[in-house]
C-alpha cells in the first residue's frame, strides 16, 4: 500500500485469501485492513477480491464451499463496519460456471477467455471456442536416407527402404515433449506423417517417406487443419500425455503468434 511515485493517490482492491496461504487478508482481518485503507490519506478502496484454491490438482467441494463462506464473512464484516465495497469478486474461471451464487457483482473469467472450460451447472453450459487453434511449422531441410554409406546406423532411427526425412524448427524449448510421444504425428499436404525421436531443443524429425514430393517450405501442422484431415486439441493432448488445459501454458512462448478476430 502507498502512494504512486508521482505523488498521486492510489486506488486499492483488497485481496482476501481463504486458506491457500498466498498473499492477502484472512477473513478475520478483512475489516481491519479495509478500515486501514479507507482511513489512509493516499488510498481508496475500490473492491474486495478473492481467488479460491480450486482446480489445482485436487477437487474438494467442501473446501471450496468453505472458502466461499469465508469470503462472505469478510464482506459482511467490512460492511458491518460501515465501509462501502464498490466491487466484490470471488468467482474465478473455475467457479463462474458451476457456482452462480458466487457471482456477487463482478466475475473473473480468467482461463475461460482462452476457451479452457470447467464443469458447469445446466444453465451455464456452453461450447467454448479455444483460443489455441494451430501449431504449425515448415520444413527447413529435406534429405534422403536411402543410402547412408558407411555411416553407423543411429539406434534411435529405424531406417525404411527409400527413406526421406525432414526437419522442422520446433522442439522441446518451444514446449514439445522432451521424450518423443509414441505414435506422434503431424500433417503435410493433408497426409499423416510420423514424427521421429528423439526430440531436440529446436528441431524435430519428420518421416517423409510416404510423401515423395515433400519439399523445403512445406507447411507442417502439429495442431490444426491440413487438407481434409485435422489434429485437434484433444488428439494433441493425448499424443503428449497431458490434458487439453495443460497445452495452453506449455505451447510456444518462444514461438511467433498469429491472432485472428
Amino acid at each position: 500500500m502507498g502512494r504512486r511515485r508521482n505523488g498521486s493517490d492510489a486506488s486499492l482492491s483488497q485481496d482476501r485469501r481463504r486458506g491457500g496461504g498466498r498473499a492477502g487478508a484472512l477473513p478475520h482481518e478483512a475489516a481491519a485492513v479495509a478500515r486501514a485503507v479507507v482511513t489512509s490519506r493516499h488510498l481508496r478502496l475500490e473492491g474486495v477480491y478473492g481467488h479460491p484454491m480450486t482446480s489445482y490438482g485436487f477437487e474438494d467441494e467442501s473446501y471450496l464451499l468453505g472458502q466461499l463462506r469465508g469470503f462472505k464473512q469478510a464482506i459482511t464484516a467490512i460492511e458491518a463496519a460501515g465501509i462501502a465495497i464498490p466491487i466484490r469478486m470471488v468467482s474465478s474461471s473455475a467457479i463462474v460456471l458451476g457456482y452462480p451464487e458466487a457471482d456477487w457483482n463482478a466475475v473473473d473469467p480468467g482461463r475461460l477467455v482462452v476457451g479452457m472450460s470447467f464443469p458447469a451447472v445446466e444453465e451455464r453450459k456452453a461450447v467454448w471456442r479455444p483460443a489455441l487453434v494451430g501449431l504449425k511449422s515448415r520444413l527447413v531441410l529435406v534429405k534422403s536416407l536411402a543410402e547412408i554409406g558407411a555411416v553407423y546406423p543411429a539406434p534411435f532411427l529405424p531406417l525404411r527402404p527409400q527413406m526421406r526425412i525432414g526437419l522442422i524448427p520446433i522442439g522441446w524449448s518451444d514446449g514439445y515433449p522432451h521424450r518423443m510421444p509414441e505414435g506422434a504425428t503431424a500433417l503435410i499436404r493433408g497426409q499423416r506423417v510420423r514424427l521421429l525421436g528423439p526430440s531436440h531443443s529446436e528441431l524435430l524429425r519428420v518421416d517423409l517417406s510416404d510423401i515423395s514430393d515433400a519439399a523445403i517450405g512445406d507447411e507442417v501442422v502439429l495442431l490444426g487443419q491440413s487438407g481434409e484431415d485435422a489434429i485437434g486439441l484433444t488428439e494433441l493432448a493425448d499424443q503428449w500425455g497431458v490434458t487439453t488445459r495443460d497445452l495452453f501454458p506449455i505451447i510456444g512462448k518462444t514461438l511467433p503468434h498469429r491472432y485472428f478476430g
